[in-house]
């Protein structure tokens, strides 16, 4: 039975496949400990029913292993500089648009965005970035042209939407 789940077999990529889907439902949802939950178990499933023996390679390559790791903290560190970035954008956009919309409430929003935008406020946030940076980056890439593609369409589209809701609005004689 076991067989089945050898590296190579569809059981075993279809394990794969669903604990890559896991994992990146949990990181997108910011899920830390169910996240190292989960990637503990995929690794003893490599390990002993994959047959793939990360420890035992670990053990016989150790310079190999040191390097592995300093360049998975190098990569992660950048890539947290990366989502760090856009969270910090994506937090001035929400900023440009409630004092647009509240432009009396500006002096709090400014406080709310210094507080945003503060590291210290994010360490967490920061270090999971840093630590699961493959998973991260992966969903970053599969998301973001996605969601870029469905704002732009809204954009364009609009003054349709806005049409529509006016014709609705006139029928039930509202203005």
């Amino acid at each position: 039975m076991l067989s089945l789940l050898v590296f190579g077999t569809i059981g075993f990529w279809v394990v794969s496949f669903l604990f890559l889907v896991l994992m990146l439902a949990l990181i997108e949802n910011d899920k830390g400990t169910p996240s190292t939950l989960v990637f503990l178990v995929f690794l003893f499933f490599l390990d002993l029913l994959g047959k793939i023996p990360l420890v035992a390679l670990a053990i016989s390559h150790p310079a190999w292993a040191v390097g592995f790791i300093l360049l998975y903290i190098t990569i992660g560190a950048f890539w947290s500089l990366a989502k760090w970035h856009s969270f910090t954008d994506k937090a001035v956009e929400k900023y440009k648009v409630q004092i647009a919309d509240r432009p009396s409430n500006t002096g709090t929003y400014k406080e709310y965005l210094r507080e945003d935008v503060n590291p210290a406020n994010h360490k967490s946030d920061l270090v999971f970035w840093m630590g699961y940076w493959p998973f991260s980056l992966l969903w970053f890439m599969i998301h973001q042209p996605i969601k870029r593609l469905f704002n732009f369409l809204y954009s364009k589209m609009n003054a349709s939407y806005t049409a529509i809701s006016v014709r609705a609005l006139r029928k039930a004689n509202v203005d």
